[in-house]
């Protein structure tokens, strides 16, 4: 299964006949979230959820109407919101330092024999990519030169997407807003200052 998409969703699909769908990438775990599906004729149906420890989650499949999920039907959209669905902000799947995050996941159903019931990525770290993200580790600096070249923008793009990830005093990596500057547009040099001497990671998407 290939993971990690440029596009605002995942795309992936299930095979036909499926009653239980386990939708994997991680979510909060335990928490109650509100799934809401959208059809290709821009229907929606909507349900309550409570993932796991791993903050994956079941989509019970028998809530929408029989043969809705067909392989003739076209490109469904599955998004989740949280407490702060006030916001109209959908919940992001893999929101972590290693992972490529999406919003929502985009799919369809598929005939066959293949039995695929898993929506969603894990979060493979070894599988590589142009979405995928680059991880730069750094241990004990203060200021670090990342040069950004031209394989990176292809991959990357002209202007990339930079998070600084800090290890707190649990060994806990946490998201940091650190000063960051890039050279020029395209950018042929990524200055980062962490504001004193520090150790993590650079991910660069």
């Amino acid at each position: 299964m290939a993971c990690g998409t440029c596009d605002k969703c995942y795309k992936d699909w299930i095979s036909c006949g499926m009653e239980g769908i386990s939708v994997i990438g991680s979510l909060l775990p335990e928490t109650d979230y509100t799934w809401t599906l959208t059809t290709p004729l821009d229907a929606k149906y909507s349900g309550y959820v409570t993932t796991d420890t791993s903050g994956w989650f079941v989509f019970d499949t028998s809530l929408l109407p029989n043969g809705l999920l067909n392989p003739y039907a076209g490109e469904f959209t599955l998004e989740v919101t949280g407490e702060d669905a006030y916001l109209c902000n959908s919940s992001t799947w893999n929101d972590s330092a290693y992972c490529t995050p999406y919003k929502c996941i985009s799919f369809d159903v598929k005939n066959g024999n293949a039995g695929k019931n898993i929506l969603g990525c894990p979060c493979l770290e070894t599988v590589e990519g142009s979405c995928y993200p680059l991880i730069v580790p750094f241990t004990d600096l203060a200021t670090l030169d990342i040069t950004y070249t031209a394989s990176m923008v292809l991959k990357y793009g002209p202007v990339p997407t930079v998070q600084v990830w800090i290890y707190d005093n649990l060994n806990r990596l946490v998201n940091m807003g650190v000063a960051i500057v890039l050279d020029a547009n395209p950018a042929t040099l990524i200055s980062i200052n962490f504001g004193g001497f520090a150790s993590g990671i650079i991910v660069i998407r």
